[in-house]
């Protein structure tokens, strides 16, 4: 793996990415603010193209030190479920990838629940108790996952002066668009935003 990043591999790299609706959850494992990545993407959308896709990766490059331009990107890359582009342009830092096993409290042995529990729909009682567990900085990072949009959450969230009602209407914004919103789903979008998963929540 080389040490540092050229410009042209970061072009490429933004134009296969392109307008990948996993974007928003690479800009914010890539440091930057939501309101930042909302730039990114209206840019994307205004000018019909990838152009602010390009302006994000190069932007964080110029604030990451050459030595963590590859691992970073490529953790964050993972991070984001954007894993085909680390095998495309990152193969060896791919092969470096270690998973270290550690102990989950939502998928270890007591907590996991059965396949038919994890298949079932969430209940509102349920995401009405998770509003109030869930850590304050993640609230951005689990509505990507759950796929509510930036402008969606955001105003969301300036319309609640609770961040637990806050929470509770995002999640209810999933569930109704979901058609119910399955467990399974709700668990994995936490887990993703290191939340510790639904099982952890006792919910």
């Amino acid at each position: 793996m080389t040490d540092s990043l050229t410009d042209e591999r970061i072009s490429e790299l933004a134009e296969a990415l392109a307008v990948d609706k996993r974007l928003p959850a690479l800009g914010l494992k890539l440091g930057f603010r939501p309101t930042k990545v909302d730039m990114y993407m209206s840019n994307n959308k205004r000018n019909d193209s990838f152009e602010g896709t390009t302006a994000m990766l190069f932007d964080w490059k110029r604030k990451t030190k050459k030595v963590e331009q590859i691992p970073d990107l490529v953790k964050a890359l993972s991070d984001s479920g954007l894993v085909e582009f680390v095998d495309e342009f990152f193969p060896e830092g791919a092969a470096r990838q270690v998973t270290v096993p550690t102990e989950n409290p939502s998928t270890s042995a007591s907590n996991v629940g059965s396949k038919s529990s994890m298949d079932r729909l969430v209940k509102e009682k349920e995401l009405m108790k998770l509003a109030g567990c869930l850590p304050a900085d993640s609230y951005s990072e689990v509505a990507i996952n759950l796929g509510v949009g930036f402008t969606e959450h955001d105003n969301i969230r300036r319309q609640n002066a609770s961040l637990k009602d806050a929470n509770f209407k995002m999640l209810m914004k999933w569930k109704c668009r979901e058609e119910g919103g399955k467990v399974k789903d709700l668990d994995k979008a936490l887990n993703e935003a290191s939340c510790g998963g639904l099982m952890y929540k006792d919910v």
